[in-house]
């Protein structure tokens, strides 16, 4: 028998963040309230049980206690970590780039190598197939939309935990621990996606500093470095042509990411500016295109890596 959910006001309670996902306000000096801008009670409870599963798989992040109903929305309670931001952290002490890169570096590798064995979470590709499945006909047509899945068949399941969204704002430095935050994504499956991922949110988004600072909270130069950093712990001493290898991989995954994005983003797709959707099916959906043969053939090396 299920319970009622718990329902909150947040008249009294002080805005403390927001962003595109929601907004977040301080209870008390120990709990903190998530409320997510759109979401269904389904999606709440998966999200829910997601940081569960985390937590099980003795990843350091911060724990969710109950979920409640805030007015029409719905959200999480958390615990509150009097702390700051990775990334806010190195924007202001620029110089621990090599403490704080190194420490992102090894919760990295920490996350891809918790037990997944008997956790209920989703895995990637078969998210990545559902994301196809809302922009087929849509945005893509059906040739594309069979490339998109050609692709997914040929990623390695893998079973590794994964962020999906792994940068300095989204780790925070409590008492010196490094804690995952906004971990509304996490699933499982090969460390390719969120070494892309990561990848697109240092390196890529250096093209726009506005949008990457807006994400990391870093400028280009020192995103940069940060990852480069970040990547070498990551990868410990692995020869030259590996290092090559899984740079033109995370290279060419780009273009198959940003494509995706238009599944992955759902409904609010439909509010992507002319600018930034021309650039996903005129520009990277034309080059996934054209790299196909070669990226699918790439693939394949991550096998045996």
């Amino acid at each position: 028998m299920e319970h009622a959910m718990k329902e909150m006001s947040i008249d009294d309670l002080d805005l403390i963040a927001q962003g595109g996902m929601g907004k977040i306000y301080r209870i008390n000096d120990e709990q903190i309230l998530k409320v997510f801008n759109n979401i269904t009670p389904e999606e709440l409870k998966k999200q829910k049980d997601s940081a569960v599963e985390v937590t099980k798989a003795m990843v350091p992040t911060a724990i969710s206690f109950e979920t409640v109903k805030v007015g029409d929305k719905f959200g999480i309670i958390y615990e509150f970590l009097n702390s700051t931001s990775a990334g806010k952290e190195l924007a202001d002490h620029p110089e621990r780039v090599q403490e704080i890169g190194e420490k992102m570096g090894t919760l990295l590798k920490e996350l891809h190598g918790a037990s997944m064995e008997g956790r209920s979470l989703e895995y990637m590709n078969d998210r990545a197939n559902s994301w196809i499945d809302r922009i087929e006909n849509k945005y893509i047509q059906e040739k594309d939309a069979r490339l998109l899945r050609e692709i997914v068949k040929a990623i390695p399941r893998g079973n590794c935990l994964l962020h999906c969204d792994f940068h300095e704002g989204n780790v925070m430095i409590h008492n010196g621990e490094y804690l995952l935050i906004d971990i509304d994504e996490v699933c499982i499956g090969h460390p390719i996606y969120d070494l892309t991922y990561h990848y697109i949110n240092h390196e890529f988004l250096a093209k726009s500093p506005e949008m990457l600072l807006q994400s990391t909270g870093l400028t280009p130069d020192l995103a940069k470095k940060s990852a480069q950093i970040t990547r070498k712990t990551y990868f410990g001493a692995i020869d030259k042509k590996t290092e090559i290898l899984y740079k033109d991989l995370m290279t060419g995954f780009v273009p198959f990411l940003m494509v995706m994005n238009l599944g992955r983003l759902g409904e609010k797709t439909e509010y992507m500016d002319k600018d930034s959707l021309s650039l996903v099916l005129d520009k990277f959906l034309p080059l996934l295109r054209l790299q196909r043969s070669k990226f699918i053939r790439d693939l394949g090396y991550l096998e045996r890596l």
